[in-house]
């Protein structure tokens, strides 16, 4: 509906410039917001005097906005912007429930920083959970509210940007949450030597029907996964502690330093641990 005055995300700069615009735009997070179901008879015909973040979290209608018709339902957000003119009507026989925010910038990013008019959700609940934190925090009665308030508002804005982002093709979808479930212990745990079995175990998986699963999910097998989280860990370890190449080696469970040391140069370009050290300092 707006290509020409939204975010490409096909851009390859596109999240270096949206984290530098977030740096310098921090949204204020207006009196007006909340979760209702719209009462029998209503119809919204209005024009936006600032910006406004209405997402569907149930219900069906139908939305008139910048000379396109819109199907409202469950995981429809429309990310309205000053002098939006928007005409709704819900179905009166499947009632709208809504939440939304008003909120405004002392300086506005430019157009296209901002997301698509019209987003739909690949994962919900996960706006509709920082959208929670933002409406307590706009109720809230203390002086801290409008500072919280306008730190979960830029984080939720940046999520609706991720999947704005996931729904265009743009970014890879989640990780199933069964896969984050093993990753996290392996991550929980690199002192031992997780098997296919074990990680299979805790997603509820049969250990092959796990293993394409993570596969498809990490684009790497199990076990090379396992190495690479291994590795990463021994990078921060040398660069922020003053443990020695083969006590990392120890605290991430290899007996043979020998292979240690091989992993890691073939992580790193073929630089050995204790090179890599000497060039990366903390």
């Amino acid at each position: 509906m707006d290509a020409e005055s939204s975010a490409d995300y096909a851009d390859p700069d596109i999240w270096r410039r949206l984290a530098a615009a977030a740096a310098t735009h921090l949204p204020r997070a207006g009196r007006f917001a909340s979760w209702v179901r719209c009462e029998p008879g209503w119809a919204w015909r209005y024009r936006i005097p600032d910006f406004d973040l209405w997402a569907v979290t149930s219900g069906k209608g139908v939305a008139r906005l910048a000379g396109g018709s819109i199907h409202l339902s469950a995981g429809t957000i429309l990310m309205l912007r000053p002098g939006d003119e928007v005409d709704v009507d819900q179905d009166e026989d499947d009632r709208l429930h809504v939440g939304y925010c008003h909120y405004d910038y002392p300086t506005p990013p430019a157009a296209r920083l901002l997301a698509p008019r019209v987003v739909s959700l690949t994962e919900p609940s996960a706006v509709w959970q920082r959208l929670r934190t933002v409406i307590s925090a706009i109720h809230r009665r203390d002086s801290s509210g409008p500072v919280q308030a306008s730190a979960d508002l830029a984080a939720l804005l940046m999520e609706v940007h991720i999947q704005a982002a996931r729904s265009a093709g743009a970014l890879p979808p989640p990780l199933d949450p069964r896969v984050q479930l093993a990753t996290n212990m392996l991550r929980s745990r690199l002192d031992q030597r997780t098997t296919l079995a074990e990680a299979a175990a805790v997603a509820k998986l049969a250990p092959d029907t796990f293993s394409r699963l993570f596969h498809a999910a990490t684009g790497r097998t199990f076990r090379a996964y396992c190495v690479a989280v291994r590795i990463e860990r021994a990078r921060e370890l040398l660069s922020e502690t003053a443990l020695n190449v083969t006590e990392v080696a120890q605290v991430l469970g290899y007996t043979d330093y020998r292979l240690f040391a091989r992993q890691f140069a073939q992580h790193n370009q073929g630089c050995p641990p204790s090179r890599w050290r000497g060039s990366n300092p903390g």
